[in-house]
């Protein structure tokens, strides 16, 4: 469990341990389990962790709030935030699809280059393979392919 200090409605410190409160008052006896409403009356408050939402990762971010907020519902919350990407980031991030993309795809065609030497006839099924792979960068969702829009690698 993670906890904060507060003082009323600021916060103090986060984040904050019961330990550290044990010893920062060393001339007090506390039960072995410290009730919500005792740690409440001295300003230790337990922090919901809000766990990562689903976000569109092409056009934004994740983020980890370094503080808790109190909520509305009365709730110290901490967690994640969502920020929209920069233009600059949406490009970068698009680039570097493209270029995994286009990694995943030269490496099926390297591992099918074997059958493609002058030395070995290649089957029909295998040539349609390799070609589709090199087409793939005409598919309609180049570059966020689906498992489903690859080729499937026929036997050898």
């Amino acid at each position: 469990m993670l906890y904060a200090k507060v003082d009323g409605t600021t916060l103090v410190e986060f984040p904050y341990s019961l330990n550290r409160y044990k010893r920062e008052n060393p001339n007090v006896s506390f039960p072995e389990d410290l009730s919500n409403d005792f740690l409440l009356s001295v300003g230790i408050v337990p922090v919901e962790v809000i766990p990562e939402p689903e976000f569109d990762r092409t056009t934004h971010k994740l983020t980890s709030r370094e503080n808790p907020i109190l909520e509305s519902d009365g709730v110290w919350r901490t967690g994640f935030d969502v920020i929209e990407l920069t233009d600059e980031e949406k490009a970068h991030h698009a680039e570097t699809v493209v270029a995994t993309t286009r990694n995943i795809r030269d490496n099926l065609l390297r591992d099918t280059d074997y059958l493609a030497l002058s030395d070995n006839t290649l089957t029909e099924e295998m040539r349609v393979y390799r070609q589709s792979l090199r087409d793939i960068t005409t598919h309609a969702n180049f570059p966020n392919l689906l498992e489903s829009d690859w080729p499937i690698k026929p036997e050898a």
